[in-house]
C-alpha cells in the first residue's frame, strides 16, 4: 500500500511538472546586412610604411578628409601621415569624405 502510493505521488508530481514547466521561446537573429561605411584592414608589419597609404583605395570623387581625426585638406599630406603613423605602428583612423555619398572609416591595423 505504501509502495502503490509512493508511485502514485511520484507520477503526479511528474505529470504536473510536465504540465506547468515554462514556455521558452528561441528568437533567430535576423541577418544583417553589410555596412561599406566601415573596413578594417589587417596591415603586416613586414609592409614597407609608404605603401600602407595604398592600401586605402579612394572611389571617384572620394579623398581623404581626416587622418586619425586630425583634418587633411592634401592628398600628399594624407599619405604622408598614414606613412608616419604606420612607422610607429598601432592603428591609423583614415574618414573618406566622398562628393555625393555619406563619409567612410578605413581602420588600418599595423602590427
Amino acid at each position: 500500500m505504501v509502495f502503490r502510493s509512493l508511485v502514485l505521488g511520484l507520477l503526479l508530481a511528474a505529470i504536473v511538472l510536465i504540465v506547468d514547466r515554462p514556455v521558452v521561446a528561441v528568437a533567430v537573429p535576423t541577418a544583417v546586412e553589410p555596412d561599406d561605411r566601415l573596413r578594417v584592414i589587417d596591415v603586416s608589419s613586414a609592409m614597407r610604411d609608404g605603401a600602407v597609404a595604398e592600401l586605402v583605395v579612394l572611389a571617384s570623387g572620394e579623398r581623404i578628409s581626416m587622418v586619425d581625426d586630425r583634418p587633411v585638406d592634401d592628398p600628399l599630406e594624407a599619405r604622408a601621415r598614414i606613412a608616419m603613423r604606420a612607422a610607429a605602428r598601432g592603428y591609423i583612423d583614415v574618414t573618406i569624405r566622398g562628393a555625393f555619398a555619406a563619409d567612410r572609416r578605413v581602420l588600418l591595423l599595423v602590427h
